[in-house]
């Protein structure tokens, strides 16, 4: 079962993009897309990332396929659902959960690889305002 939560204090041009970014998600990878976590405002990164995109597993491909979907401004972070310390970062860092399915994940500390950007995932970063 899926949810949906929209923090309407983030600009409404980003939670509309956001909420397209996240059908299209939906829309491609079906039941293995666990959760969205925007950061409040696309000028806010952690990880050189506003967007954290959480499967069930990292496949072969899978970040080429959201890369192909992400919209212009969107630079999104794709880990698997055992990584709880990305989606605790970003949650403490401000983001939104904006898509997840209820059944949540297991605590484990896996690679993070951002998907678009050059940063350095493992390292402990703060958010970046623009």
């Amino acid at each position: 079962m899926h949810s949906m939560v929209v923090d309407l204090r983030s600009p409404r041009e980003w939670r509309r993009k956001i909420q397209l970014f996240t059908s299209s998600l939906e829309s491609a990878l079906g039941g293995r897309l666990i959760m969205v976590v925007a950061l409040p405002s696309p000028a806010d990164t952690l990880y050189d990332s506003n967007v954290l995109v959480v499967l069930d597993e990292l496949r072969p491909g899978d970040l080429e396929a959201v890369a192909s979907l992400t919209p212009e401004g969107v630079s999104p972070l794709v880990v698997p659902e055992d990584d709880r310390q990305a989606v605790e970062a970003f949650s403490l860092a401000g983001g939104r959960r904006l898509w997840g399915r209820s059944d949540g994940g297991r605590a484990a500390e896996t690679d993070r690889r951002p998907l678009l950007g050059g940063g350095t995932p493992g390292s402990q970063g703060e958010v970046q305002e623009a």
